[in-house]
């Protein structure tokens, strides 16, 4: 009997190569010490006295959190080393190439069992990004790998970015993530025609950066405020004259303006 607990505790003090074999010996072991329990009861004996048994059942409750601790693990060889980490040193740069791309190369310093590597972007916030590219990982390597993508982006606010690597067994890891400014903008703003009636005079406002202290405010040749309108109504495009106010003839001035900075343009209605 002695003889097949110390067995018994010699295989529990192995590390277990698989999920499945430490399940195969958890159970084997539960059902000899039910046994060899019952058994002393008949005896006499007191299962708590006797020190071979409890270091059994030590050995079983060290087993049972081993077991959940391996049970992302397939098989790690026939002693059960360190989990390892499908990839090493996942790093993202970027820059932006023009007022349309930004190129984006991430390096990885050794890869295991890599599936997938996603490029994920966030246009103004950090909160939601969104993939705008997928291609497959390495796989399996020991030296750096570099990958590359040039991303279309005319956003004029930050753009954030980061990469999402996915393993054979769906666990995933992200890189760090970069902020990448939008191209700076000239803004724009035109009256036209220019002199012509009020009723067919429309401006035009392009490369102007929308925000919360965004202004658009049309004066007179008194320098009197005739309209304004406030960032909600402001956007790049053609407009007419006439959505903002009623004009007599005479010279007036529309002025656009956010916190870079102000666009104006002079005209004359007749």
């Amino acid at each position: 009997m002695k003889q097949k607990i110390q067995i018994i505790i010699f295989i529990l003090g192995l590390c277990l190569p698989s999920v499945a074999q430490v399940k195969e010996i958890s159970l084997y072991s539960k059902h000899k010490l039910d046994s060899m329990h019952k058994l002393m009861q008949g005896n006499n004996y007191y299962f708590s006295l006797h020190p071979e048994l409890e270091e059994l059942q030590k050995k079983l409750k060290a087993l049972e959190v081993f077991t959940a601790q391996r049970m992302t693990a397939d098989n790690c060889g026939y002693f059960c080393g360190p989990i390892v980490v499908p990839v090493k040193e996942l790093v993202l740069s970027g820059t932006r190439q023009n007022a349309t791309e930004v190129l984006l190369t991430w390096k990885t310093l050794g890869e295991t069992n890599t599936a997938q590597m996603l490029l994920e972007a966030s246009r103004g916030n950090t909160n939601q990004f969104s993939a705008v590219y997928s291609t497959p990982a390495a796989g399996n390597s020991v030296g750096q790998i570099i990958y590359n993508r040039v991303d279309s982006n005319s956003f004029s606010g930050n753009t954030y970015y980061r990469v999402k690597q996915t393993d054979i067994d769906a666990n995933f890891t992200y890189s760090n993530a970069i902020a990448i400014a939008g191209y700076p903008q000239t803004a724009f703003l035109q009256v036209y025609p220019n002199p012509a009636p009020a009723q067919n005079i429309s401006y035009k406002l392009q490369g102007f950066t929308a925000s919360e202290n965004a202004r658009l405010i049309l004066y007179d040749a008194a320098g009197r405020t005739i309209a304004q309108r406030r960032a909600a109504a402001i956007s790049n495009g053609v407009f007419s004259i006439s959505s903002i106010a009623t004009l007599q003839p005479g010279l007036y001035t529309l002025i656009v303006s956010n916190e870079a900075g102000s666009v104006q343009s002079t005209f004359v209605v007749y």
